[in-house]
Order: structure tokens, then sequence, then C-alpha cells
């Protein structure tokens, strides 16, 4: 029989004979999308071990990048987070049901633990009573975790879980390794953990031990780690049947019989079925719901169940993890962060790869690059992405593609004379695909190696070839932020780049179809919301429905606590957003992601007919800083930043007159009045400027005790500051990078300012405005006394 025609091939066609798998191989399409010929591995970053085997199917945003795919582009990532189960994902209330997470309103009661270990030696996580606080229903990428058991779970990659590994102690995983407190991946061969089974609808005879434990059971609360529920009866039929019925069940109960003692039942011993484990209790109350015991929260600050069960059954361990494509899910908040799950506790250098790899195999005489940041991240790329995919290509494939030399860092092709390999500089020979990974770890971390692949690596890529750069922004400064500055200009300026130019790549979270929401019970979009969205509209030339608007928010409020700074990190909707760096270790990020969220950082216009003072920081014959500021109404309006380095006092005087404008007053640090040398004579700066500018008034900031109280000052007088977005950038950008000195020997920053990475001058110079500033006394302040001196030198 003849094989398929192409014309016959889409990428969702399944072959039946190896003629037609073959016959598929020629559709580029079929290859790369239909999940049918290239395999992946996914693991935990630095593990060694084997992780898990699955299909590989391009997401959404992977399939725009490749159709958007450009002669040269660099890619910005972002860590778009989500955290959401299946919607028919059952959970455990506080009320012992089971139900499904897409029937949880807010308000509702669940059985939870703790997040994290309290403090102090030998704790523990215990149980916890949670509450809903949010659930909101949107659409992701879901993977199906089975488990020993034969229980399974659909949740997102980022989900976490509870888990433990061999000796390891417990620690939250999730599927891609990120996530809330998440530590690793989970893989086949994980333990989560578990703290009940769910259990079927309760039957009859379920019922009536729910009324025996109603009317001849107790529940005792004596010790910090559990508790247990006794049945008393007499011996006989009853008695039987309640034995019966526990060991049908397969509860672990043991026989009691009480000491001969006088009871309402005479002298006659009356023996007990006594239940312990707490995963047990769960069931036996949940199932056989006995008035007198729904609604007591006996786990309350006990530990987690099972840990010393012979059968081990406080955890489940992971045995296959399945991608089940594109759906809805659940992302549930709790006040304890944590909830049962199914009786568990729960918390796209990829892509190119096999692009490369599918490249080299089908087209001769062609070579493949990979560029790391390390040569042990670049043998790990090459080991687990480019030759795991080759060594798992079906092997009536793979016999027609020998290879004709293996290395660790590289394969060769024999069929086609075509090759990929992975280093972490390229310079020789020409390169027809070349892929460089996190470039901006690398420019932060090894500078000189990214000028090198500036220099020598991209050159060597024919116009006709490929190049792509990804990576996450590592600061605003380095090779990876120009060449993605440059990038996103030609983007905005809506030019098409030409064949050496690259093209900008970056996936919001608004070009997520999934990421809306219909229900707005609850969820308040501020004016200062709508603001910020019809900005980034602007700005985007997109378009921002009320759905995704309350999206947006309950996210910000739910997973992030409201910390705006943390949306625009893991959930940007610009470019610019992602570049704003953590708060460990700056200063000032805080307040400036208020004065963004506030709007202001915005376009501020010159007032002629007002005042512009401004604020110095003076270097000796070094850097300098200058800011320019109107004081109207209750705003105090900074209309621009001037810096320069190695410049003397009279490019300062002079750049500040070619402005044209007004000026009040100028304030100076205190070290304004030290004397210093320059050039042939000795004086102070404030000498020099007097000399150089005598109709201008000058004013000495009194010095603070320490730099710590003046930055202080600063972060409670920024929410009286305006920018202007333009004018001041430079300044804006320096006080975003301005922050503290790492200390290596402690391994923590210090309370010191780095001073050495050039962003001090933008940061002391607004200080003299926190410090000084004051329009009180601005009018009654006395001119500063210009020591006698000889005249400057010209």
């Amino acid at each position: 029989m003849a094989a398929i025609s192409l014309a016959h091939i889409t990428p969702d066609f399944v072959p039946d004979t190896e003629a037609d798998f073959l016959a598929c191989l020629e559709s580029w399409e079929w290859r790369i999308y239909s999940g049918q010929l290239y395999k992946i591995m996914v693991k935990a970053e630095g593990d060694d071990g084997e992780g898990f085997t699955m299909p590989f199917i391009p997401n959404v945003n992977q399939r725009r990048f490749i159709e958007d795919l450009h002669y040269r582009n660099v890619i910005l990532k972002a860590r778009q987070l989500g955290f959401c189960l299946d919607p028919s994902t059952r959970v455990l209330t506080a009320n012992l049901e089971w139900v499904r997470i897409d029937s949880l309103k807010e308000g509702d009661q669940l059985v939870a633990c703790d997040e994290h270990v309290p403090g102090g030696r030998g704790a523990a996580r215990s149980m916890r009573t949670a509450t809903v606080q949010r659930t909101v229903t949107m659409q992701a990428e879901r993977f199906k975790i089975t488990l020993d058991d034969g229980r399974e779970v659909i949740c997102t990659a980022n989900h976490p879980w509870l888990t433990t590994k061999a000796s390891v102690g417990t620690k939250w995983r999730s599927i891609s390794g990120d996530g809330n407190n998440v530590v690793g991946r989970i893989k086949v061969g994980t333990k989560i953990r578990s703290i009940a089974k769910p259990w079927d609808e309760p039957t009859y005879e379920d019922g009536w031990f729910g009324g025996m434990i109603d009317g001849e059971g107790s529940i005792a609360k004596s010790c910090s780690s559990g508790c247990e529920i006794n049945v008393s009866q007499r011996n006989g039929a009853v008695w039987d049947r309640m034995v019966a019925y526990a060991q049908r069940r397969g509860y672990s109960a043991r026989i009691e019989n009480d000491t001969e003692r006088k009871t309402k039942l005479g002298k006659t011993p009356v023996p007990k079925l006594c239940f312990t484990r707490m995963n047990e209790l769960f069931q036996l109350v949940g199932q056989t719901r006995p008035s007198r015991m729904i609604g007591r929260a006996f786990w309350e600050g006990k530990g987690l169940p099972g840990k010393r069960n012979a059968n081990n059954d406080a955890w489940a361990t992971v045995v296959a993890i399945e991608p089940m494509g594109i759906g809805d899910v659940v992302d549930l908040q709790t006040s304890t962060r944590t909830y049962i799950a199914e009786g568990l506790v729960s918390h796209n250098t990829t892509l190119i790869a096999i692009l490369w790899l599918d490249h080299a195999l089908f087209n001769s005489d062609q070579r493949c690059g990979i560029i790391a940041h390390s040569l042990d991240d670049a043998e790990v790329i090459f080991r687990d992405k480019v030759k795991f995919a080759y060594n798992n290509l079906p092997e009536h494939v793979q016999a027609t593609m020998p290879l004709k030399r293996e290395t660790a860092k590289e394969l060769l092709f024999a069929h086609n004379n075509s090759g990929i390999r992975v280093a972490t500089s390229m310079r020789s020979g020409t390169i027809h695909r070349l892929h460089v990974s996190e470039m901006g770890k690398i420019a932060a971390k090894f500078p000189e190696k990214a000028v090198e692949i500036v220099t020598g690596s991209l050159p060597a890529v024919p116009t006709s070839g490929i190049a792509v750069i990804e990576s996450t922004a590592e600061g605003q400064e380095g090779e990876f932020f120009e060449i993605a500055n440059r990038a996103e200009r030609i983007m905005q300026a809506g030019k098409i780049p030409n064949i050496t130019q690259f093209k900008f790549h970056f996936f919001p979270w608004w070009m997520e179809p999934g990421y809306t929401l219909d229900d707005a019970e609850g969820i308040t979009v501020t004016p200062e919301d709508h603001d910020y969205f019809d900005t980034i509209q602007r700005e985007q030339r997109c378009t921002i429905h009320q759905g995704q608007r309350l999206w947006y928010v309950a996210k910000r409020e739910n997973d992030f606590s409201g910390d705006q700074e943390k949306m625009w990190r893991e959930m940007p909707s610009t470019p610019t957003e992602c570049w704003m760096q953590s708060t460990e270790g700056k200063f000032y990020t805080k307040q400036l992601a208020a004065a963004r969220m506030q709007g202001r950082i915005t376009r501020i216009p010159h007032v002629t007919s007002v005042a512009v003072n401004t604020f110095w920081d003076i270097g000796a014959g070094d850097g300098s800083g200058i800011w320019a500021m109107q004081h109207i109404g209750p705003q105090e309006r900074f209309l621009r930043y001037f810096e320069g380095w190695s410049e003397g006092y009279a490019h300062y005087v002079k750049m500040l007159r070619d402005t044209g404008w007004i000026f009040g007053v100028h304030f100076l640090p205190h070290d304004a009045m030290q004397q210093r040398q320059l050039a042939d004579r000795v004086g102070s700066p404030l000498d020099f400027l007097t000399e150089l500018a005598p109709d201008w008034r000058f004013q000495i900031v009194p010095r603070v005790e320490t730099i710590q109280h003046g930055i202080s000052m600063t972060r409670e007088a920024f929410s009286r500051a305006y920018f202007d977005e333009e004018g001041c950038a430079p300044g804006l950008n320096h006080l975003e990078l301005y922050g503290k000195k790492w200390n290596a020997r402690l391994g923590t920053w210090s309370h010191e300012p780095e001073k050495l990475a050039g962003h001090s001058e933008a940061a002391d110079s607004l200080r003299q405005w926190a410090q000084g500033y004051d329009p009180r006394l601005i009018n009654i302040q006395r001119r500063p006394r210009r020591r006698a001196r000889g005249g400057m030198a010209s």
C-alpha cells in the first residue's frame, strides 16, 4: 500500500504504519506540532536523575514565537506563575466532605495544614482549618499526576505539593520547579504528602455506625499529636456488627476491655473500639456522619497523620506525569495558603533545542549552536534536551539518521554532515542556527563573555541564518539589556526589523485568552487600576477588557497579597515591568513602584512663571548629579535629572543656564563647604560655584547623622514627588538600581550603600531634597557667605 501523500498530513494525523510515519517526516509542521516525533525530559534544575519523559508539543506562546520567527530574535521572558487545579479536583471541607474545587465559595471552611514549619527544635507542621478567600477559574496548560495508589490529580505545572525525596526533608515542589516556596521539580518517584484518601458516598451501614458513635461514642484529644474516637458496647450481636464494620472498612481499630467496674450497666466489663489514626478519623467521621462529631475540628493543632504507620500511608508516590493540554483550572486562595486536594497537601530553552535538532536532522551541511552561561549548564542542556530528544527518536527514524561523531558537547550526523553543539562561546566557522540561553545572566555575571558573544558569536551567523537570544531580565544594564532595548524601540516605532536587526518577542499576561474573569463578586477595580490598564492599552496598542482587569486585580490581591511590584515581575504587562528588579538589597524600589502605580511618573510640563530649585551631589572631578524641581501647589515636580563625570563646575552651570529656566535655590550637600584642590588653587565647591554664578542663590543642606537616616527621610518624602518620565528617566533608573553593598564574607547585604556602581550620585542628590528642602524656610534663609579667595582661572 502506498504511503500517505504530503497534502493529507496535518499536525493531528496519527500514522498507522511505518511507511506512513516516514512519510510524515516530510512535513515540518507535523514533526514539530504533532507530539509524535520528539520527546523531552522534565526534571529539577541541577537534578542528575532521570526525570520523566513526555511528548514535545509547543504551548500557546511557543507557537506564537515559531509563527513570528525572524532572522535575529531576542526574547524577554517573564515568570508567569499559576498554581491551579482541575475544576473536578475534590477538596476536603471542615465538614469532612469531599467537594469539587469549582463549587467552593468565599467563606467556606477547609481542612488544611501549616504552610511553613514553625520555629523551634523538633517543630513540625500541624493540621489547621482554613477559610476560602477567593476562587478564580481560568485556562492554562495542565498535567495529570498519577500516584501508586491509583489516585490522579490534574494541575498546572507550577502548582506546589508538599513532597519528600529519599532522605531530603519535606519541601514544596511543583512539576515545573517554579512557584511559591518551591525548591524543585516533581518527577516520577517523588513522594507527595497524603492526609486522607477520598472515600465513597455513605452506605446504610455507614449511617448505622454513625448512629452508634452518636449514642455510644466519645472523642478524646489527650495528646498534642493526635486524638482518638472510642465506641463502647456490651458483648453481643451489636458489638460483633461493630467489629465487622471496622474490619470491612480496613480501619486499624484496637479493642480494649474495661476492667470490672460499677456502671449503669452493672459490673459487666464493656469493650470498646478505639480509632486513633488521624487519616482514619477523617474517613470515619466523614463517611459515617455522626451528628455529635461533625463540625468539631478535632484535627486543629495536631500533627500531620500517617507518619508512624507501618504501611507508610503518609506518602503517595508519583508513577506518571502526562500533559493534558489547555483547559479550565481553578486557582484557590485560602487563609493558610494550603488545603487538602484529593487527600494530598498542595500548594523555552527546550523549544529552541528541538527546533535546532530538527534543522540539523533534516537539512544538509548545517551547524547549529547553543551557548549557555557556564560549561556545566551547556553540557546539561545538551545532555537533557538535545541528546535526550535524539536518543528517544523512534528506532526506525534514528536508524536513517546515524551519528558520525558524538561527544559530551556535540552530535554530528553521518547522513547529511550536519551537527549541533553547545559551548559558552562560539567564534570559529559558520553557525546557521545560534541560540544564546540566559543572556541576561551571562551579561550580569560574566560581562566579558557577553561582549565576546556580541562581537564574535553573533557575527558568525550568516544573514540567511537564525539567531535567538533569550533570557529573563537581570537588571537594566549589560549587553542583553541593550540588545533587547534596541529591538523594542524598533517594534514601538512600528518598523519591521531588517535582516540584520533583532526582532523583539515578549508575551505578556494579557495575551493569554484564559486570563479573564466573568464573576466580579468581591473584586474591585479601582480608578487607579483603570488608569494603569488604560496606560498599558495606549503603550502596547492592545485592548484589556473588563474581564481581564478583574482577573489581574484578583491575581494581585490573592496570590501576591496586593503587592503590585510582584505582579510587575511575575505577570508583567509591559517589557519595562519585566526589567524591574527585586526589592532585595535595593533602597527605593517600593517607593518607585508606588509612584508608578499612582501616576506620579508621567509627562510634566515646565511652568515658566515658577522658579526651579536644584539639588546637587558634587564630585571632586568624578561623578555629579543634579535634580531640578518646581513646587506647584501640593506637588513637588521633578523636571529633569542632569549628570556627568569628570566635568568641572563650569560645565554644570552652563548646562543649567542653557535650559533658560528661572532658578530659585540651588541646594548643595554639606561637604560643599569643604576645601579641596582644583587645578592651581584651593577652594570649596561653594566658592567656585558662587564665582561662576554670582546671581544664583545657594544653600547648604545640613548634614545628617548617618546616611541611613538620610535614606529614611527620602523614603518618607517620596510620596510628595512627581517625576517627568522622559527628563528624569536616567535618574529614575539610577534610583531603581541604587542598592546596598554585598558582604561576601557573611553572604548578606550590609547597611551601607554601594558607591561604586554609578548610581549613588542620583540617590545622593535626591537625598538633598529630602534633607534640606522646606518651602517655609527658603525665603528667610540667608545666602551662605562666600569665603574671601582670589579669582578663578577661566
